[in-house]
């Protein structure tokens, strides 16, 4: 019997029709294979890092998998394939943008990959979805709950709950 892990996932899009983008990768994601246990509402937030683009739209979703972390970020980049994401330059806008934020209590440091995500204790567009639906979830490198660094984070962008969890 598979041992259950708690991970955690951001979608967020500033292009188009962002919440089209969002559902869209749900169901590739669960196409996938991966259940989704829990979704956060769908939040509004300022572009973070180069400011001059649109708004975003931002949730965070628990997941189960089998798939170990570097398969699932595989899996990850295949849908935003498939969504016709575009390259762009770092911060920029996009179609839509998946990023593992934890993966349990596990640490990945690669060249492609960093888990818990590297930008993730700086980011209240993914703090706050992520505070809706876990709220006592400790970070295994500071050992503070999501709660504690919402409070702490340096991010003072606006993030606004535009629709709730259904």
């Amino acid at each position: 019997m598979a041992i259950s892990k708690r991970i955690f996932i951001s979608l967020g899009s500033n292009i188009d029709d962002r919440q089209q983008f969002i559902s869209k990768a749900l169901i590739l994601i669960e196409q996938w294979g991966i259940k989704i246990l829990r979704k956060s509402g769908l939040y509004q937030s300022e572009p973070w890092g180069v400011k001059e683009q649109n708004i975003f739209l931002n949730q965070v979703i628990e997941v189960e998998t089998d798939l170990q972390p570097e398969s699932l970020l595989q899996a990850l980049k295949s849908i935003e394939n498939a969504l016709g994401r575009v390259s762009r330059p770092k911060w920029h806008e996009r179609e839509i943008d998946l990023d593992i934020l934890y993966y349990d209590a596990e640490l990945v440091d690669l060249p492609h990959l960093n888990i818990p995500h590297i930008q993730v204790r700086k980011r209240k567009f993914v703090l706050v979805p992520l505070l809706e639906i876990a709220p006592d979830f400790v970070d295994p490198q500071t050992g503070q709950t999501i709660d504690e660094i919402l409070r702490t984070t340096p991010d003072t962008s606006m993030v606004s709950l535009l629709f709730s969890a259904t």
